[in-house]
């Protein structure tokens, strides 16, 4: 089991607040099934991405040494680019999260919740949750750097996206409400199969996101495995 996660593309990118223009972001992150039922804490990679004016700006230097002084010094963050997307320009930022079973500290946590076992074609599983929680101080210093740049902090300027992948041996169920799951939204996505090897990409919904900001973070979505 690896202590950390290395990044070949965004993978549990937590692409945090765009705090320089139009303000749009995304937390992305990427989370096995394996990490889930651990109990000790863990590391893993995170990509942060910022959304600037332009990558070509003068004043990008600056823009870099405020974005970083939003991290702890545990999450080591580091500016590893600036990428033009279509219309936007985002600041790249790798950082470390942590997934915990109780007590969470760093700038970004992933907390396991232990769940009662469900039952599905005769089979038992166990299932943990899985809740986002962002520091307070991140969030305090987050929103102190845009009241700078007359910009507020909001839940539909963010995105939270997680790339989860099925590291075990057999097919483990995922549960969810209001979020979207490959890009199609759901409602309701129930004790839906994922099988060895595959992995899905869930985006929360706005309501999560406003929740997650007001420090009341819900469980996001819910693993089931064999016992």
């Amino acid at each position: 089991m690896r202590k950390i996660h290395k990044l070949a593309t965004p993978l549990l990118a937590l692409i945090l607040f765009g705090v320089l223009s139009s303000c749009k972001t995304d937390f992305l992150f990427d989370v096995y099934t394996s990490d889930i039922f651990l109990e000790e804490k863990i590391k893993t990679s995170a990509q942060v991405a910022f959304e600037v004016s332009s990558c070509k700006s003068e004043r990008l230097e600056e823009r870099k040494e405020e974005v970083l002084k939003l991290f702890s010094v545990d999450s080591n963050p580091k500016v590893v680019g600036c990428e033009e997307r279509g219309m936007n320009s985002m600041l790249m930022v790798s950082t470390n999260a942590e997934i915990v079973s109780s007590s969470p500290s760093a700038d970004f946590s992933l907390v396991r919740v232990s769940s009662p076992d469900v039952k599905q074609e005769s089979k038992v599983y166990e299932t943990r949750g899985m809740r986002l929680v962002i520091s307070e101080r991140f969030l305090r210093k987050s929103k102190e750097m845009m009241k700078e740049n007359m910009q507020t902090l909001s839940y539909d300027q963010i995105k939270i996206k997680i790339f989860f992948s099925n590291d075990e041996a057999d097919d483990v169920i995922v549960s969810g409400n209001n979020l979207w799951v490959n890009g199609e939204p759901f409602e309701n996505y129930n004790r839906q199969k994922l099988s060895r090897r595959q992995k899905i990409k869930l985006e929360f919904s706005d309501v999560t996101n406003a929740l997650i900001l007001n420090r009341k973070s819900p469980v996001g979505f819910y693993v089931s495995r064999k016992k």
